[in-house]
């Protein structure tokens, strides 16, 4: 302290590391050298110090700072995750740090334990986002049916995500699941808009696969012309209408 005092941090710091050589279990001299490695920009010491104290214990609130930040520069992504896991205990985290955390979890290569860590917190908060980061992981892991389970729940949430129901969609189509598959976007048909062409060209597949042909006829009529309609769309508009509406089926035969 007479040395900080003083102005002297090269001979603080250096009392400092002998005395955590000399005394590795005493948290008050790690904290005093991994301070005063930050003020003479030593950052590798200072980061050493910090992991050590959070990995002996120290909970404190500069301690999950200091390990949220450095951790993941130290290759200990794990280590970064228990402190957030810790900073998520006191305080509500924001959007982009979940999404600091989901990164993590991928960076660790422990997407299984991300999904388990992001559902076990919303069922605390009810937050939307965290549903979706948990799907993604378990996805992501492998693991399709808690995938399909929780991007399933996440559609039925607001605010309404196109992107996320048409996973929700694939998962169960992935099962060979049509049927639910087919309900999922007829529930949600409402709530798209008519631009939204990967959204038509699933509802007409699956409809056709599950072979309710009247809408896949109406959702291949949806995007039929743009510039995304393949040859086998274009057949299969045409043989469904040709049945009912075979002048129209012509119509569309010269358009295709």
């Amino acid at each position: 302290q007479v040395l900080l005092g003083a102005g002297d941090l090269k001979r603080a710091f250096l009392v400092a590391q002998r005395a955590v050589q000399a005394v590795p279990g005493d948290r008050q001299w790690r904290r005093k050298l991994a301070q005063v490695s930050e003020w003479t920009q030593r950052p590798d010491v200072a980061a050493q110090q910090w992991l050590a104290l959070f990995d002996q214990g120290d909970r404190s609130v500069d301690t999950v700072q200091a390990v949220i930040r450095l951790a993941p520069q130290a290759d200990q992504p794990l280590l970064a995750l228990q402190a957030w896991a810790e900073l998520a205990k006191r305080q509500q985290l924001t959007d982009a740090q979940w999404m600091d955390v989901y990164s993590l979890y991928e960076l660790a290569a422990e997407p299984l334990k991300g999904a388990q860590f992001f559902e076990a917190q919303f069922a605390k908060s009810n937050n939307p986002k965290l549903l979706e980061l948990a799907a993604r992981l378990a996805e992501n892991g492998g693991d399709d049916d808690r995938a399909q389970r929780l991007y399933g729940q996440r559609a039925s949430m607001a605010p309404f995500s196109l992107e996320l129901m048409l996973r929700a969609v694939v998962q169960l189509v992935r099962k060979d699941k049509m049927q639910e598959a087919l309900t999922l976007l007829q529930t949600h048909q409402h709530q798209v808009p008519a631009q939204a062409t990967a959204y038509w060209q699933l509802l007409s597949q699956v409809a056709w696969d599950a072979g309710k042909f009247d809408v896949a006829r109406s959702a291949y009529a949806q995007y039929a012309g743009g510039p995304q309609t393949t040859i086998g769309d274009w057949s299969r508009l045409i043989f469904l209408v040709r049945q009912n509406y075979p002048a129209q089926a012509a119509t569309l035969a010269l358009m295709a």
